[in-house]
Formats: structure tokens, C-alpha cells, sequence
């Protein structure tokens, strides 16, 4: 088979409940790796909590991270990827309009968390006890450029929080069930980064394959010619719109998925 490019999100796609790749998956992967085929990670997720997962795996390959808003080759650094962090000036001007209403906010550069004061429920998702961590008002803080703008605002004043981030250039989406919301870049995205890492790497759709569970995965999909909605997704528009893996991320659901269609597998396996 002609080299492929195996594009994965990773939280509900590659990594089971217990944020863990599982025994099969990680030998599939390995074993796709040793017949030629490039494995890319894609996520939300900072560049920190990709990278001990890209070196479990013994990766070469880019790795895509903040949704689609950093792209870069931990093992290459002559390649050409690149950065679109959110600019500090912007940030602090969000932070100070809406502060009045905030609940709690938070933004993090690639090695340090700056929050208005501990939040327990943030930290279920980006632990920091022992990251560089400043606290206070943001404006006060915040000394460059940041890769996530979340913020916890008193529901009444959600749209007056969304038309102070359009103003700044930024578009702003709460989290599912939750009164959290984060800042994003329009046209950066997941899908963007895998379109852009094509070009540079001279693939074609059609010699791409991607797993995705989310929303935020639809363009990442889209730019693929195999695409894969996760069984466990509930998203209706991506289980609308692409073909479903036979199982769930915690039973293999990619890795069963690619030795269906990867004949020369086997003999790895």
C-alpha cells in the first residue's frame, strides 16, 4: 500500500477513559509506523500533554495542538509549520471588559498558567499544581502571547462576553454543559492544520486517514479521504455526515478500524 497519513484526535478517540492508549492500539500504531505510514496526533490539548504520548509512541511525524492553532515537528525542527497564539493585548482588553461579571478566568503561554485564583473545576482539565503558575487580575499578569482564553462568566452576561471577543477578532464557545467558555481563532482549526500539513508533506486526500468524537473535528474530517466518527461520539453532525468506526475508544475503536483496512498488519500483530 502507498504511504499513508493517519491523522487521530486524541480525548474519546485514541485514548480510553483513563487517558490511556491501550495495549492494541499502541502496537497497531507501531507496527503502521514500521510499514512507512505517517501517525499524526491532533488536539485540543496543550503542546506539554501531547508530547509524553508522542514519545510513548516514538513519533517523527508533526503533531497538531491547541485545536489546530500550533503545528510543528517536535522531531524536525527545520520543518515549516506554524504559531497562532492569542495576542496578550487582546486578551487583557477581553479579560477587562467582562471582569465585572467573571466567575473566574484563566490563559496559558506554553509554560505557564496565569488564573484570577484557584478553580478546582478547571483544574480537573488543566492541572497546574506543578506548572509555572501566576495568580491575579489578568491585566496585571498576563506578559505574552497565550495559547487558551477560557472564561467562567455569569450566564446573563454570556453575550455581552461573546460580542467583547468578536470585537477583539476571536470567536467564543462555551463548553458542552458547562459555564465555562473558551476563546478561539476563526480559521484555525484542526482542519486547517491537517489541509496546511498535506501541502507541506505533498499528500493528497486521498492517501489520508482521520479519527475524530467531536465538533470540533468536522473540517479536521472533512479534509480527509477516509474519515472516521468514533462509535462513543454524540455528536449528531459528525455521525451525520461521516462513517462510524465498528467500536467505541474504549474498545480499539481506531486501531480495530485500521487493521481492517491495513491488510499488511498482520504480520506486525
Amino acid at each position: 500500500m502507498k504511504k499513508q497519513l493517519i491523522a487521530i484526535d486524541m480525548d474519546g478517540t485514541l485514548l480510553n477513559e483513563k487517558s490511556e492508549i491501550s495495549p492494541l492500539t499502541f502496537k497497531t500504531l507501531v507496527a503502521l509506523q514500521t510499514l512507512g505510514h505517517l501517525i499524526v496526533l491532533t488536539s485540543g490539548r496543550p503542546l506539554r500533554s501531547i508530547l509524553r504520548y508522542y514519545r510513548y509512541l516514538n513519533l517523527s511525524a508533526p503533531l497538531i495542538a491547541y485545536n489546530g492553532t500550533l503545528l510543528l515537528n517536535p522531531s524536525d525542527q527545520n520543518f515549516r509549520g506554524y504559531s497562532k497564539p492569542f495576542e496578550k493585548e487582546k486578551v487583557i482588553r477581553i479579560y477587562q471588559s467582562a471582569s465585572p461579571y467573571l466567575v473566574s478566568a484563566m490563559a496559558e503561554s506554553l509554560d505557564r498558567f496565569y488564573l484570577l485564583h484557584d478553580d478546582s473545576y478547571l483544574f480537573s482539565y488543566f492541572p497546574y499544581e506543578k506548572e509555572k503558575t501566576t495568580y491575579g487580575p489578568l491585566e496585571k499578569t498576563i506578559k505574552e502571547d497565550v495559547w487558551t482564553a477560557l472564561f467562567h462568566i455569569q450566564e446573563s452576561h454570556y453575550p455581552f462576553l461573546l460580542e467583547t471577543s468578536n470585537s477583539e477578532g476571536y470567536g467564543l464557545r462555551h463548553w458542552t454543559n458547562s459555564p465555562y467558555a473558551e476563546c478561539y481563532i476563526p480559521g484555525y482549526d484542526k482542519g486547517f492544520a491537517l489541509s496546511y500539513l498535506l501541502k507541506e508533506l505533498h499528500y493528497k486526500k486521498e492517501d489520508v486517514w482521520a479519527f475524530g468524537d467531536a465538533d470540533n473535528d468536522y473540517n479536521f474530517l472533512l479534509n480527509s479521504g477516509h474519515p472516521f466518527v468514533m462509535k462513543n461520539s454524540k455528536s449528531s453532525l459528525l455521525k451525520e455526515t461521516f462513517p462510524s468506526t465498528e467500536k467505541g475508544h474504549q474498545e480499539d475503536g481506531v486501531a480495530f478500524t485500521l487493521i481492517k483496512y491495513f491488510s499488511d498488519l498482520e504480520q506486525l500483530l
